[in-house]
């Protein structure tokens, strides 16, 4: 994914999450077995979106959005339908892939979204920008998506 704009994001999760492979740009190149996976996403321009019948002003910038493909098609059928950034707006992170300029995503078959959130928010450099956004059905986490800002010094 060499020259794009999410190769800093990537970077930054793979430390976090060492057990990331590869990264994906395209449907194609996804299994269809039953996993988790993060989906990675650069705004280029801010954003007004509604979570939970609320307004919520998302900054232009980088973010993580970790889901659960445990259905049909597993990773291939969710985490390809967010890549593609097309389709009918079902989740609220379906307003953010439509306006994203870039979409990569990481897969897993032994993690799951909170583990994951759970990684990435440890870090600091990660934190979620609306509650809820992301984690309607999970009582553990704040959100599933997370708004990356690391500090001047990282």
């Amino acid at each position: 994914m060499s020259g794009t704009a999410l190769d800093g994001l990537a970077e930054a999760i793979r430390a976090l999450v060492p057990e990331c492979g590869d990264l994906h740009q395209s449907p194609e190149s996804l299994r269809s077995d039953p996993g988790s996976y993060l989906l990675l996403l650069h705004l280029p321009a801010p954003l007004a979106a509604t979570v939970r019948d609320r307004p919520a002003d998302l900054p232009a910038g980088f973010y993580v959005y970790a889901g659960s493909a445990r259905g049909p098609g597993g990773i291939s059928a969710r985490l390809g339908r967010h890549l593609r950034g097309d389709g009918k707006q079902r989740w609220h992170i379906d307003q953010v892939t439509a306006r994203a300029d870039q979409r990569a995503g990481f897969d897993f078959s032994e993690m799951t979204e909170c583990d994951l959130i759970g990684r990435l928010t440890a870090d600091g450099a990660f934190s979620p920008p609306v509650a809820g956004f992301g984690s309607s059905d999970c009582g553990t986490c704040k959100a599933h998506f997370l708004r990356y800002a690391p500090s001047s010094g990282s």
